[in-house]
């Protein structure tokens, strides 16, 4: 679990790097030959790592609804994301990682007990 979470550990710095490192259109661009583009995919990283995580569980997701519908599974992007969508995306990859940790812990906690 520990290198599981050190790969997630690095793509989220990965992304926090292109969200930093990329201007709005670059971000918004959709390569020939492809369908989504650079804000698409980190966005579609947030909400499945969200659901996955949280909503299969029958827990509740820490995103917004209108982040979920934008970024799921069959969504598409249209090219006109925002900056302030952007800085949201950049302020969730931040907040997501720490309820993850958080839920990590206290996991722990409950085997370390159960163990016991």
């Amino acid at each position: 679990m520990e290198a599981t979470f050190r790969i997630w550990q690095t793509s989220r710095g990965l992304y926090q790097n292109f969200l930093d490192s990329y201007s709005l259109e670059q971000l918004n661009t959709i390569p020939v030959g492809m369908s989504n583009n650079l804000i698409w995919n980190i966005g579609h990283v947030i909400v499945s790592q969200q659901k996955l995580v949280y909503a299969l569980s029958g827990l509740p997701m820490h995103i917004p609804d209108s982040l979920f519908e934008k970024y799921q599974n069959g969504s598409r992007p249209d090219g006109k994301t925002t900056q302030a969508e952007v800085d949201e995306v950049k302020k969730l990859l931040k907040k997501t990682k720490l309820y993850l940790i958080i839920s990590i812990k206290k996991l722990k906690k409950l085997m370390q007990k159960l163990i016991l």
